[in-house]
């Protein structure tokens, strides 16, 4: 949908409207004009008053990994202080997070030549909150537009609302509560039990294409696992051995695209729409009036590896890297009857039925000196977390799922 830049219910007032937006293509004149043809409550509260300028900042703080997430600042002539200003969100596909350097050995990923992928995510992206996001009725940032990126043209965005005042994400190193989990897991059992009730031709073979997106990112993995067992050494010696047991398996492109995109048909099981990368950064917990989390959802956000695969897939990554290794092994104590349970409630009243099952580490810290005991705190809690899920898959693949490790681990 374009902007009505037609429309003359807000002033535009002395802002410069060419300014790009932190270097991309993107224009101030765009999100303005975007704001003031689909954002109402801009319109309605704010369309009258004269804009001054518009800042942003990275509201991602460097951590989104295909894209960049610019929180901007509405400034009105009259503003009469720093609080009287009008925040929205734009989403803009960027590769600047995507160069990975490894010192040691060179390993490097050239940005460039993921455009083509960059783009798909991003286009995927934007097919979720154009076409599914109305009836998957999962908690989304409400999306006033989103722009696809056509190669060889200016990159794509999505302008939506800024949900930073009614919700905000944990860290890798906090864990999300027995009853956070339980939430989690309803609304991605109704999102599956929604694409289930649909004809399929509306989305069945549409999203097949981001089956690869973790295949694609072996690489990271194994630049990853290196630091991994270098602290594990010092502080965790066990998570170290079990990781370097299994790191030829964990990297092995051929484990990881049968683990996506082949292990749920070898099973039987009925394919549904996956979010594909559900972890704490891309689930915005509602916050209450001082600011602290509730056990409520807001959003769930990063829509951009959406695709269709295995009914226990979003669940696996939930659990592995938000729930420390009790809680986790306790979920999965019940976690298949609590979903059948809550799929059947869902699957009330539709013609389909289903039944399942599936397989399967970081974050940034704080640099400051003061921080150093609770960063070694965070980071014991994280290995120990590690290494409970080493255990399990060490436990899974030399017994049950002995096979897979005689294919993939050699």
């Amino acid at each position: 949908m374009t902007p009505n830049s037609e429309n003359k219910t807000c002033s535009v007032g002395t802002v410069d409207l060419d300014k790009k937006i932190n270097g991309s293509s993107v224009t101030v004149r765009w999100v303005v004009d975007s704001l003031r043809s689909h954002d109402k409550i801009f319109i309605e509260k704010y369309g009258s008053r004269k804009i001054k300028d518009l800042t942003w900042y990275d509201a991602s703080a460097g951590k989104a990994f295909i894209s960049v997430v610019l929180r901007c600042t509405v400034i009105f002539e009259d503003s009469v202080d720093e609080n009287d200003v009008y925040t929205t969100i734009v989403k803009i596909p960027g590769r600047e997070s995507y160069v990975i350097d490894n010192d040691e050995d060179g390993i490097t990923i050239n940005p460039e030549d993921y455009q083509d992928k960059l783009a798909r995510f991003h286009n995927f992206e934007c097919a979720f909150y154009n076409n599914l996001a109305p009836i998957l009725e999962m908690p989304v940032a409400k999306t006033f537009q989103a722009k696809m990126w056509i190669t060889d043209e200016p990159e794509g965005c999505i302008h939506m609302e800024d949900l930073t005042l009614r919700g905000k994400v944990m860290n890798y190193y906090d864990t999300l509560n027995m009853t956070q989990l339980k939430v989690v897991i309803k609304y991605v059992t109704r999102m599956q039990a929604r694409a289930l009730a649909l004809d399929s031709d509306v989305w069945s073979g549409k999203y097949i294409g981001n089956q690869d997106a973790f295949e694609q990112c072996a690489v990271l993995t194994k630049n990853a696992l290196r630091p991994f067992k270098k602290l594990a050494n010092e502080k965790c010696p066990p998570a170290a051995k079990l990781a370097e047991k299994y790191s030829k398996f964990l990297t092995n492109r051929e484990f990881i695209k049968y683990a996506f995109s082949q292990s749920y048909k070898d099973l039987h099981l009925t394919p549904v729409c996956v979010h594909g990368d559900l972890w704490a950064c891309n689930i915005m917990i509602a916050i209450d009036k001082n600011g602290d989390f509730t056990n409520e959802i807001a959003a769930f956000v990063d829509w951009q590896i959406f695709h269709e695969g295995g009914p226990m897939d979003d669940f696996s990554r939930l659990l592995t890297l938000c729930a420390d290794g009790n809680v986790r092994r306790e979920v999965e104590s019940f976690l298949i009857d609590f979903y059948l349970e809550n799929l059947t409630k869902e699957l009330e009243g539709t013609a389909a039925h289903a039944l399942y099952l599936s397989i399967l580490v970081k974050g940034t810290l704080p640099e400051d000196p003061k921080f150093q005991r609770l960063n070694n705190a965070r980071i014991d809690k994280g290995l120990l977390r590690a290494l409970h899920a080493l255990e399990d898959l060490d436990r899974l693949l030399s017994g049950k799922y002995k096979f897979l490790m005689e294919k993939y681990g050699k």
